[in-house]
Formats: C-alpha cells, sequence, structure tokens
C-alpha cells in the first residue's frame, strides 16, 4: 500500500512512517515493512487496505504512547481508573484531569511514565470525590521535551456522593442551624416548611467545597415535622427535620 503526501503535508519530516488507527483513542505502532521510494511517498509492505484511519509520523519520533484502553469503575462513591499501554517513546509523565462538563478541567494527579519501552504496563488511580452526577476524565501524557499529547477522554456517571450532605440540624428560639457538607462552589436556596406546606424560613447562601453553618431567621416553631428543601445547579434535596 503506497500513501502519497504534498510537501505541505509532509512539513520537516525526513521519512515519514505510517501508523493505523485501531480506535479507543489509540495509534498502532508502525506496520509492515515500511519505505520511501520518492521524497513524498512512503510504502507500507504486508497491508492490503485502509480498514481504518492512518496518519503520518517522523520514524524518529512516532506517536509516544500506544494506549490499549483507559476505563473506569465505581467503587463506594469513589472512582478507580484504570489504562494499559503497549509501548511508550520519550514519556515522561502521564496527566489525569477531570471535568464536570466536559469543557473546564481540573488536574486530578500524575503519574510518572516510563520514558521508552516496549513492554506492556498497566495504570491505576482513584478519583476520591468525583462530581455527583457525571464527571469527565481526560488522560493526557507529556514528553521529555515538554509536548502534550491528548490520548483519550471518557465519562463515568453517578459515583459521586451528594453535592450537599447535611451533618446536623437544631432548632432554638427565632432560628434554624443547619450544618451541611458541600462537594463544590454553589449558590443555593433553602426553604424550611411546615406540615401544611408553608414557608416558614427561606435563606439565599452561597457555599464552598467544605463544611459550614448556615442560620435561618424563622417565627417560633411548634414541635412537629418539617421538610427541608435545598435548591442549587443540582437536583432539588430535601430533608425531613423532627422538632422535639
Amino acid at each position: 500500500m503506497r500513501f502519497t503526501y504534498a510537501p505541505i503535508e509532509k512539513g520537516v519530516i525526513s521519512t515519514p512512517r505510517a501508523q493505523r488507527w485501531i480506535g479507543n483513542d489509540a495509534w498502532e505502532s508502525f506496520k509492515g515493512s515500511q519505505s520511501n521510494p520518492s521524497p513524498f511517498e512512503t510504502d507500507v509492505n504486508g497491508i492490503t487496505g485502509l480498514n481504518s484511519w492512518w496518519t503520518l509520523s517522523s520514524q524518529s519520533s512516532p506517536l509516544p504512547v500506544e494506549i490499549l484502553s483507559f476505563g473506569a469503575n465505581c467503587q463506594s462513591q469513589s472512582v478507580i481508573l484504570k489504562w494499559s499501554v503497549a509501548t511508550q517513546l520519550n514519556n515522561d509523565i502521564f496527566i489525569l484531569e477531570r471535568s464536570r462538563d466536559g469543557k473546564k478541567w481540573e488536574n486530578l494527579t500524575s503519574i510518572k511514565g516510563a520514558g521508552t519501552t516496549n513492554t506492556l504496563m498497566n495504570y491505576e488511580t482513584k478519583d476520591e470525590a468525583p462530581y455527583s452526577e457525571v464527571t469527565y476524565y481526560r488522560l493526557a501524557q507529556i514528553d521529555y521535551d515538554g509536548k502534550r499529547n491528548e490520548l483519550k477522554t471518557i465519562a463515568v456517571k453517578g459515583c459521586g456522593s451528594d453535592p450537599i450532605r447535611i451533618l446536623y440540624y437544631s432548632f432554638s428560639d427565632h432560628k434554624t442551624v443547619i450544618k451541611i457538607q458541600s462537594s463544590y462552589n454553589d449558590k443555593i436556596e433553602i426553604f424550611l416548611f411546615n406540615e401544611n406546606g408553608q414557608t416558614v424560613a427561606r435563606k439565599v447562601q452561597n457555599i464552598s467545597n467544605n463544611i459550614q453553618e448556615i442560620e435561618m431567621d424563622c417565627p417560633q416553631l411548634n414541635t412537629g415535622i418539617y421538610m427541608l428543601s435545598i435548591r442549587g445547579s443540582f437536583n432539588n434535596i430535601i430533608k425531613k427535620l423532627v422538632k422535639n
């Protein structure tokens, strides 16, 4: 099979070699016996059909990591992330990032690469605080020369804990106090309803990724059952409160 390319496509690559797309965001290592019969041609012997996408790279600097798999699974309220690579070339570190929306990314962790090796290697790490609804994970690597290559992105749903946990509550004269733990920054609206569905207290509050105590002004409340509703960018959270 012969690949033909224009000078602008070849760029500064002196001996272009073909690599085949094998799915799962991965490129195969050089296949077959390859040669360059002319400055703008690459022959690949032993390959009879395209079957997939191909790319051309430098013989001395092929794509740095041949990734075989990248996946994740829930374990309690954490996410276990695993990936396997068949080959590495001048691979300094792997970078694992996460995102709530697949657009804005934050660094989760970095793991040392193996440099240059043809040995199959497996890697594993844990996200102990995934988002409650969906968390996107992006795997990338950085060469020794500082060049970054993004390898694969996956999405994991429903592993995280509730965005807000109510740790404690108390009633006093004209006040209701709740202590919450939030897993991210948000602006929330809190309502307290009596048994008749009437609003007896309301408060708008900015929260951050930590534990905090919130006081709500309210009239003197009778003993009985009350419903606390917390609304934000997440689904509505409702909890039953009992005043003795």
